[in-house]
């Protein structure tokens, strides 16, 4: 699971004492609630301050609340808002490039990006004191978020070797060494498992959790769970998942890290009893869950409980794909009275919802066909009549209505 690098935040405290007692707390508590996660309020403390403050330092406060911005389009998937901040500095810009990802607009925010990276270099060359290397430091946390943009975008190639010159550099910034480490872990997967254990412990390092937001480390320890299994570590694998379902309790993936461990060990039912016990538990995130507990009824051969299991996925049991597939398992166990049913039932559920349309329509004819495959006739003979009523011109419908009259009268 890839995570984006943070937004880019100034810690006004650290460089100046306020004028005012009382803008000094205000910034101190905007911050306190960036860490906590608690946006929504933060925007309204830094967005009270500069209406309300006119000195030197407008600057900064819009930084910040540029990135309190980002972390809500990018943690909280909240849509944008316009509040006309500049985009006249690196970290303003970078911080619109972070909010970019959230919305999933990723050309523009690579684009972004590379104006965040110019303006770095131009502010920073101005400083005859700064060196290339400085510049380089400075520029990482840019690269490392350009790198996690291609990297969504497919381009993992290019991802891996921007990830690996931010590694290269050794930044002081802790939490983007974890992240920019985490991604490349993503990239090779369940290859090169040498380079992710040592990449793995720069996820692990001091401080880390102070600095990531919690969905950012709740990814990381994913990952690392992942790793683990491919790495033939089962308890660790127990360990971290375990500590990830108690996290988050309605969240499937900590539990299908579980079912993966318990496959590898050839404990299938097991892994079924885990899948159903969740399920039961948690009901409105179960979708996925019982397409994976489907999926294992079949390894182990058990075709008729794999389309119980499916038919009871109510979002998707009238979905063509899951029609298709339901008929072709019950015909392959030569229960065509279960596939009829399945053919009954969806288009019923078309003709409540969607009458007439091309989807019901299809559903009609291949129920018809399926029924004039197996012997069906009077059945097969209701569905075509309802097509030709449909659309008296349909001259494949006729000859099949008169074939199958002709087969009936024999």
């Amino acid at each position: 699971m890839r995570v984006p690098a943070e937004p880019s935040g100034k810690r006004l405290e650290d460089h100046r004492v306020c004028s005012e007692q009382t803008d000094k707390l205000k910034e101190l508590y905007g911050q306190v609630l960036y860490r906590m996660e608690r946006y929504d309020d933060c925007k309204s403390v830094y967005t009270d301050l500069i209406r309300n403050s006119q000195d030197e330092y407008e600057e900064e406060r819009k930084t910040n609340l540029s990135a309190v911005v980002a972390s809500m389009s990018q943690w909280e998937e909240a849509p944008l808002e316009d509040l006309g901040l500049p985009e006249s500095t690196y970290e303003l810009c970078y911080n619109a490039a972070c909010a970019l990802i959230g919305q999933g607009q990723l050309t523009e925010a690579l684009g972004k990006l590379q104006e965040a990276e110019e303006l770095c270099r131009v502010s920073l060359a101005e400083d005859s004191d700064v060196t290339e290397e400085d510049i380089e430091s400075e520029l990482a946390v840019i690269h490392s978020q350009m790198a996690y943009v291609m990297q969504l975008q497919g381009r993992t190639d290019e991802a891996l070797q921007l990830y690996n010159q931010v590694i290269k550099l050794k930044p002081s910034d802790v939490g983007l060494l974890a992240v920019t480490a985490n991604n490349i872990i993503t990239i090779n997967k369940d290859q090169n498992v040498f380079d992710s254990k040592k990449k793995v412990k720069l996820t692990n390092a001091e401080g880390v959790e102070y600095k990531l937001a919690k969905k950012q480390l709740q990814a990381i320890d994913f990952n690392k769970s992942l790793l683990a299994m491919y790495t033939n570590q089962a308890e660790q694998c127990r360990k971290l998942s375990s500590s990830l379902q108690a996290q988050n309790p309605g969240h499937p993936r900590p539990v299908l890290i579980q079912v993966a461990q318990l496959c590898r060990e050839k404990q299938h039912s097991r892994a079924i009893e885990l899948l159903q016990q969740f399920s039961d538990q948690h009901p409105e995130s179960a979708s996925g869950i019982k397409l994976t507990m489907a999926q294992l009824y079949l390894i182990q051969g058990h075709v008729t409980k794999a389309c119980d299991v499916l038919r009871s996925i109510e979002e998707f049991k009238h979905k063509s794909g899951m029609i298709s597939a339901l008929v072709t398992m019950y015909s392959h166990e030569e229960d065509i009275d279960s596939a009829i049913e399945v053919f009954k039932q969806g288009i019923e559920h078309y003709q409540s919802e969607q009458p007439g349309s091309a989807d019901h329509l299809a559903l009609v004819r291949e129920a018809a066909n399926f029924k004039l495959k197996y012997g069906r006739k009077k059945e097969a003979i209701s569905d075509l009549e309802q097509l030709w009523k449909q659309n008296t011109n349909d001259i494949h419908t006729l000859a099949q209505l008169i074939s199958a009259y002709s087969r009936g009268h024999r």
